[in-house]
């Protein structure tokens, strides 16, 4: 019984050391001829590249920062550790512990009358994430700017947040 045990402990823990590799940052030459941030694995393959404003690459906060994948976003840290593999069509940075991010949304069949049909996608709506990745607000809320508190407000049929800037979610009433 110990043996079996040991080796579902072992085959247990074996998928965390494969994905837990360390990644080194590199530069590389984009198809612009600019030079851009990435992460590369042990055997010097691209595997993420940094998330860029601009020309501008991002930068950590709350000790994570934006990298990207297939047009995907996620977070590394500072050591080169995947914390939040991509998987989020925006994401904002981390305030202090927490990050709004939107889904990818869904797609949708529009069927056309001559019997072809048009893919397209549904806008994602916005949640609120802590740095597992755990879902502190579901993806149930849109995103405007309001230009009296100078950030963004996220909101849905039920309520109406920000992120104060000590990081805390603030619930404004309707």
């Amino acid at each position: 019984m110990k043996k079996i045990l040991f080796i579902i402990l072992i085959l247990g823990f074996t998928p965390i050391t494969i994905f837990a590799q360390k990644l080194t940052l590199a530069e590389i030459e984009n198809e612009n001829g600019e030079l851009t941030q990435c992460y590369k694995d042990g055997n010097g393959e691209v595997l993420y590249t940094v998330f860029y404003i601009g020309s501008i690459a991002d930068n950590y906060s709350g000790g994570l920062r934006r990298i990207e994948k297939e047009k995907k976003i996620g977070f590394i840290d500072k050591k080169g550790n995947i914390k939040i593999t991509p998987q989020f069509a925006k994401a904002e940075k981390f305030c202090k512990k927490r990050c709004a991010v939107k889904n990818i949304g869904k797609a949708l069949d529009k069927s056309a009358t001559d019997g072809s049909a048009e893919i397209t996608w549904e806008e994602g709506l916005w949640g609120i994430i802590n740095k597992k990745g755990e879902l502190v607000k579901p993806f149930s809320y849109e995103r405007r700017w309001n230009k009296k508190n100078g950030c963004y407000e996220y909101y849905n049929n039920k309520e109406k947040f920000l992120f104060t800037a000590k990081g805390k979610i603030k619930v404004i009433p309707f």
